[in-house]
């Protein structure tokens, strides 16, 4: 859909305008949990995946429709989402919440219809964008889920108990390419930086800033890291801050690492082959995030949003659950989360 940048501005101009001296009718209250400037606002909705397998879509659509706002709604893939965001400026969306599908590829759209908190306000969803058109992020505290991690390996590699003549342990850090991998790097580095300073844990390949890797091209970067860095030298432990990549780390342990003993992997996020890792103990942690928590900051972010005329109001921030190989029977399987198949696979229930 082909428009001109200065008409989108000029129309976001004046819904805003009309916005801000304009009143609801007299029951808005009671229809929109008291956001007078609900029925005003129209908002776009953009997530990744399906109807079927994102927890956001269907129940921000509805949360929001319940407070007076119109909604338009739509699933990405396949490089789908720039055109869904251009679309829905176009058709007067003064506010968007986006999961983005592409983070880069996001943040040149919303550059590219000149978003800034004087026209369309935004909300990034899950995953940070770096952007001066974002008013808002709302998802995953990712420091607290790298001081998790770190915490973890701190126990399972018994560094506060190693013998003084003991060498060095080794560790290696591995994030996708958003903001959130270096705010989980420094979580994490908030607890191993110390053990670093004494010399009881090092980076063998000198990487202390997290390789940005996507997690299709995590088993290639592991692979490298093992027949070159780690060919004669064992690795202890590896930190993956981006999804999917703990299992992509595993599989190249499996296929590539010469070591003596298996490293302590730990991974964000909970796939289904993830999960069947970490029965296996191939996996020590993967993470769970409270979906529902994530949906309640989002609508009092729109709101705040809308009530304060756009002036950004930062993070809104959900901590992660750690999950290990002695917790994720009640956390995935008890819960409901997941079943567990016969042949040793696990299958996630879409509705939970």
């Amino acid at each position: 859909m082909k428009y001109k940048i200065s008409s989108v501005i000029l129309a976001l101009t004046m819904i805003f305008a009309l916005a801000g001296c304009s009143s609801a009718p007299a029951d808005a209250s009671s229809s929109n949990g008291g956001n007078t400037n609900a029925a005003m606002t129209m908002v776009g909705v953009s997530v990744t995946g399906t109807a079927e397998t994102n927890p956001y879509g269907s129940a921000l659509e509805s949360r929001l429709k319940e407070q007076g706002y119109s909604v338009e709604l739509a699933y990405s893939g396949s490089g789908q989402q720039v055109k869904q965001i251009s679309d829905m400026v176009s058709d007067g969306a003064s506010l968007l919440i986006v999961e983005s599908e592409d983070v880069n590829a996001v943040k040149k759209a919303l550059e590219s219809v000149s978003v800034d908190v004087s026209a369309v306000h935004v909300i990034a969803l899950d995953t940070p964008v770096q952007s001066s058109s974002v008013n808002a992020y709302v998802g995953v505290d990712f420091a607290d889920l790298g001081k998790q991690q770190a915490e973890y390996v701190v126990n399972a590699l018994k560094l506060d108990s190693l013998p003084e003549e003991c060498d060095p342990l080794t560790i290696e850090f591995v994030g996708d390419q958003t903001s959130g991998t270096q705010k989980a790097l420094e979580g994490a580095m908030s607890v191993l930086k110390p053990y670093m300073d004494e010399g009881t844990l090092e980076v063998l390949s000198g990487n202390t800033t997290a390789s940005s890797i996507e997690a299709a091209d995590a088993n290639a970067w592991a692979t490298e890291l093992f027949s070159t860095t780690y060919l004669d030298t064992d690795l202890n432990a590896v930190l993956c801050f981006g999804d999917q990549q703990g299992e992509a780390v595993v599989d190249a342990v499996f296929s590539s690492y010469q070591g003596n003993i298996f490293p302590t992997v730990v991974t964000a996020g909970n796939s289904a082959r993830s999960v069947e890792y970490l029965s296996k103990h191939y996996l020590g942690m993967v993470t769970t995030t409270d979906t529902k928590s994530i949906i309640d900051n989002t609508i009092a972010a729109v709101t705040a949003i809308v009530d304060a005329s756009g002036k950004p109001i930062h993070e809104q921030l959900t901590a992660v659950t750690a999950i290990t190989t002695t917790d994720y029977q009640a956390a995935l399987l008890d819960s409901g989360l997941y079943t567990a198949n016969d042949d040793g696979t696990f299958t996630k229930n879409e509705s939970k």
